[in-house]
């Protein structure tokens, strides 16, 4: 039980790390596409390289943790790790993984946009010419289709978590429902017993009460 317990607690500490990495790797991406090709250089590519190697590291070795958490969940109870909890890291794993490939795709695009504007530059004294605009042009309706395409997988990642979130909690109604269901026959029993006692202490009282009245009736028949 507790190396069940001590395994979650590492995938939770490992999926907090692969987060927060990944949001930075975001926010990075995020910069690059609002700066123009000439504001960036090899050197800010080189760290986002650095940034994409360590987060492939870290979802390396969540893989792993999860593995180990799938097949503690097959040894039952005992193991104290659920397939369904098993089931909920490994589709944060893939979360996460889809996140990271959306934007290394938006990076590699920020990157090829730069390299494309600088080879470009180097043509006739500065000036783009005419089959450059039509790259660029290619380019940026790629670059458009590509953020269409991240939009909709997020859209549906996050629908995928509501409903995945909808799902555990019926699993929960359903299991209190059931620990319901088989604590019923006991409430019943419970309820039997007490409607019996009910009817003898009734009847009990309505013996008192005739026993009573006979014993006055006759009192005043022999009294007068």
């Amino acid at each position: 039980m507790s190396g069940g317990g001590e395994l979650k607690k590492t995938v939770a500490r490992k999926e907090r790390e692969v987060d927060y990495k990944i949001t930075h790797y975001a926010s990075f991406a995020d910069n690059l596409e609002q700066m123009s090709a000439q504001e960036t250089d090899d050197d800010m590519f080189s760290s986002g390289d650095h940034m994409r190697d360590e987060i492939q590291r870290l979802l390396d070795e969540l893989g792993d943790l999860n593995r180990q958490l799938l097949t503690a969940s097959r040894g039952g109870p005992s193991s104290g790790v659920s397939q369904t909890i098993a089931q909920q890291h490994m589709g944060r794993l893939q979360t996460y993984t889809q996140d990271f490939a959306r934007i290394g795709r938006r990076i590699g695009d920020a990157r090829s946009s730069a390299a494309l504007v600088r080879g470009g530059r180097r043509s006739r004294r500065g000036e783009w010419s005419e089959e450059m605009h039509e790259l660029m042009s290619e380019h940026d309706a790629v670059g458009g289709a590509h953020s269409a395409a991240d939009r909709v997988l997020a859209q549906a990642s996050a629908t995928h978590g509501d409903l995945e979130g909808q799902r555990h909690r019926l699993e929960g109604i359903g299991g209190r429902l059931q620990s319901l269901a088989r604590q019923v026959p006991g409430l019943n029993s419970l309820m039997s017993r007490i409607r019996t006692k009910r009817e003898r202490d009734r009847m009990l009282l309505a013996a008192c009460i005739g026993t009573m009245i006979t014993a006055l009736i006759l009192y005043n028949h022999y009294v007068n």
